[in-house]
């Protein structure tokens, strides 16, 4: 047999280099992975499973009702209407299989058993909830994301105000405020010179920006600003008179709620508050007089 030529130390080393950035390689792209977001790493590719089943299941209302309520509330994680509702059909699949194999633990450790209605019950009423819990939650960021909106239309009116009696135009006041204005009405109002910049008339791209909040304020502002630009009024002024109605009606919510919050204390007040307060003013008296009572011959206690 031919003797095998012995390797040389620049080949091994050549050879351990590659292994060497092989394995860094595949270190950096699991790392790359392990850094994903849960939702990107097990959620998305669980959406992906199941949404084929649910594309043929909803119809165009259903996704466009979902269409809105995501825009309204930022798009949260980046779902499309028909991944959200790929995420509702597996959200009703995974409570009820988390709840009966629950249920088949305690069978298994504690001798626990349950009839087959019981079951069937349980499946039932966590499938319900989690279908429902995703539109719970969407419908909590949409009104989240909408008082923060309207609290900040007047403190963006006014910087929109400053900067056009500065000299700039409205689109590139516009553009200014959005860029600097941390929050979603900031991101709302790139959105808007986005759209501007692609030809959309300003009209529409202001109609769209309310549609799309769902925003009241939003809708006086435009419906402002749209009458402005026709009939050649002052944009400044028209924004300072608006930034300052925005703030009485602001001030007079305010007082409202501040009207309505004694009423509102006196729902704890009468359900939790007055019996535990109750129980411990009168418990010791009421449990002294009931021992008292039960020594009394009228109850069968001592007597003569």
């Amino acid at each position: 047999m031919p003797r095998r030529r012995p390797e040389r130390p620049i080949e091994r080393l050549r050879r351990r280099v590659e292994m060497d950035d092989l394995q860094a390689g595949m270190i950096r792209r699991e790392e790359a992975e392990l850094r994903k977001p849960f939702r990107d790493r097990v959620l998305r590719p669980l959406i992906q499973g199941v949404k084929g089943l649910t594309d043929r299941a909803v119809t165009g209302r259903q996704l466009e009702v979902i269409r809105q309520k995501l825009a309204r509330a930022g798009y949260p994680g980046g779902f499309t209407a028909s991944e959200f509702a790929a995420l509702k059909t597996l959200l009703s699949l995974f409570f009820p299989a988390t709840g009966l194999l629950t249920l088949m633990g305690l069978r298994q450790l504690m001798g626990m058993r349950f009839p087959l209605l019981f079951y069937f019950l349980v499946a039932l009423a966590l499938a319900i909830t989690g279908y429902l819990s995703v539109d719970f939650y969407l419908n909590f960021l949409v009104r989240r994301r909408r008082n923060e909106i309207a609290r900040s239309v007047p403190d963006v009116l006014d910087l929109l105000t400053i900067t056009v009696e500065a000299g700039l135009g409205l689109d590139q006041a516009l553009d200014r405020v959005g860029q600097r204005f941390r929050g979603p009405l900031g991101d709302e109002l790139v959105r808007v010179v986005q759209e501007m910049r692609m030809g959309r008339p300003r009209g529409d791209a202001f109609r769209d920006l309310a549609d799309r909040t769902g925003v009241e304020e939003l809708h006086a502002v435009a419906t402002a600003i749209i009458q402005a630009d026709r009939l050649g009024v002052s944009i400044g002024n028209v924004l300072r008179a608006q930034s300052e109605q925005l703030r009485q009606m602001r001030l007079m919510r305010v007082r409202e709620q501040a009207q309505k919050a004694p009423t509102k204390m006196m729902i704890p007040l009468v359900l939790f508050i007055f019996p535990a307060l109750f129980i411990v003013l009168f418990g010791p008296a009421a449990i002294r007089a009931w021992h008292t009572l039960r020594e009394t011959p009228l109850f069968g206690g001592g007597g003569p």
